[in-house]
C-alpha cells in the first residue's frame, strides 16, 4: 500500500472513531483534525494531522521527520515501533495494545488505530 493511500485511511479512521466515541452528534470533516497532535503511548511525539506539507511537525510532509517514511518517529514507516503492523505501539497493527493517541487543544480526543470495534448491541 502506498504512503499517500494510508494517510487517507488514517484520516479515515480518526473520523469514524471521532464519529463513534463522540458524545456530540455532527458530521466530521478533516478540518475537524486540523492541528490534532499525534502522541505514542510511551509519550514520544508523532507529529501534527495538517496537509501543510511543509510545516516540520506535519504528518504530510514527506521530508520531515513526522511525514517521512525513513524516519523512526513516523507512522508511516512501517519498520518502526509506531508504524509496524507488529509494534504494540503502532496505529496499523490491528491488535495493537496501545496504540497513539490524538489530542485537539489539549485533550484526548481518540485513539489512532486500523482496529475495528463493532457496537456491542449490533
Amino acid at each position: 500500500m502506498r504512503t499517500r493511500e494510508k494517510k487517507v485511511i488514517i484520516v479515515g479512521l480518526v473520523c469514524l472513531l471521532l464519529a463513534y466515541f463522540s458524545n456530540s452528534v455532527y458530521a466530521l470533516d478533516f478540518a475537524d483534525l486540523e492541528g490534532a497532535v499525534i502522541v505514542a503511548q510511551d509519550k514520544e511525539f508523532l507529529g501534527v494531522i495538517s496537509i501543510d506539507k511543509y510545516d516540520s511537525d506535519s504528518i504530510a510532509n514527506r521530508y520531515g521527520s513526522y511525514g517521512s517514511k525513513y524516519s523512526s518517529k513516523c507512522i508511516f514507516n512501517r519498520y518502526s515501533c509506531y508504524g509496524s503492523e507488529y509494534s504494540s505501539l503502532s496505529a496499523f497493527n490491528s491488535i495493537a495494545s496501545k496504540p497513539p493517541m490524538i489530542y485537539k487543544d489539549g485533550e484526548f480526543i481518540a485513539y489512532l488505530t486500523s482496529q475495528y470495534y463493532k457496537d456491542a448491541k449490533s
